[in-house]
């Protein structure tokens, strides 16, 4: 009796060989198609925020071939653009350098009509634009790059509210590299794209200079693959 029972349980309500090998196969295929998705998702992010970049450098372009000024530095906007006041001016020396001039940027530039989210030029509420990456931001500003004075729309991190820089790194050299390609020559340190080593992500302490990128690497393209998967990058995409 008690054999009869365990035949019947063993071949009636276990699973075959070939099932199990079914279901194996379709647990492997979630999982790839999980992980293919992730990273779909991912690439999607990273091409916003090239298209980002274009987008936001244009209005910038923009904004000077009407108004024969920079938005943020431009000093009689109160005079020109509808809802600028007073304090929505810049000091009108051709240079957004200022900690006030890189918030009254993106005011000047939403009160003009060139980008469609309203600013209201101060360090409260939404300072800048935020990207599809958790943490990152876009930035306009004036600094020295290498060497040369430059004004660039900045992509990274925030390290603080009381200025409107994106200087701290958000992408690995990877990620950077595909921006740079997609919208310039692909090389770090050359074109109107670079690819920089930012500030350290949540202490904002300096990092290695060529964590990002580096001229001396034999590599055509300069990036320093050796940091593939580590946060060592913003990117600057450069306007005048």
């Amino acid at each position: 009796m008690f054999s009869k029972l365990y035949k019947k349980f063993t071949f009636t309500n276990a699973y075959t060989l070939a099932e199990m090998s079914i279901v194996m196969l379709i647990i492997s295929l979630l999982a790839v198609g999980i992980t293919l998705g992730n990273r779909f998702y991912e690439q999607a992010k990273i091409q916003r925020v090239a298209r980002d970049l274009i987008t936001y450098r244009a209005a910038v372009i923009n904004f000077k071939n009407k108004y024969a000024a920079l938005p943020g530095d431009m000093s009689n906007a109160s005079d020109i653009i509808s809802g600028c006041t007073a304090t929505c001016n810049g000091d009108g020396n051709e240079r957004i350098d200022t900690d006030n001039e890189t918030f009254r940027v993106w005011q000047q530039l939403s009160l003009a009509g060139f980008i469609t989210k309203e600013y209201i030029g101060t360090n409260t509420n939404d300072i800048l634009p935020k990207s599809t990456i958790d943490g990152g931001y876009f930035a306009v500003r004036t600094a020295n790059i290498s060497g040369l004075t430059k004004t660039f729309v900045e992509f990274g991190g925030m390290s603080s509210q009381t200025r409107g820089y994106a200087d701290v790194s958000i992408i690995d050299p990877t990620n950077a590299l595909f921006i740079d390609t997609k919208l310039d020559d692909g090389v770090a340190d050359q074109g109107l794209v670079l690819g920089l080593t930012g500030l350290a992500p949540g202490t904002f302490a300096a990092l290695p200079a060529n964590s990002c990128s580096n001229s001396a690497l034999s590599n055509a393209d300069h990036y320093n693959t050796s940091n593939n998967g580590q946060i060592v990058c913003k990117m600057i995409y450069i306007i005048e």
